[in-house]
């Protein structure tokens, strides 16, 4: 099933808030980790291991820390799930 980049959003829009434990935080897609209070290198590997298995892929290695903002992390997981 394809997935579109707003789908995608909303769907780890959902581990944002669990991860962080607020269910009124609404993610942007400018958005960067700095705007988000607790997005540390720890909250940002569980953020990863969260996406890659809800999406059930892995993300290479060189493109974890390489995310600037909530786009690329949304474009990143839109190529990798349609990919398949």
């Amino acid at each position: 099933m394809i997935k579109d980049k707003k789908q995608i959003l909303s769907e780890i829009e959902v581990i944002f808030q669990n991860l962080f434990d607020d269910n009124k935080l609404k993610l942007k897609m400018k958005k960067k980790s700095k705007d988000i209070k607790g997005w540390d290198s720890l909250a940002h590997i569980n953020i990863i291991l969260s996406i890659e298995r809800l999406f059930k892929f892995r993300f290479d290695p060189k493109d974890i820390y390489g995310f600037k903002n909530i786009e690329d992390l949304v474009n990143s997981i839109f190529y990798k799930i349609n990919e398949k």
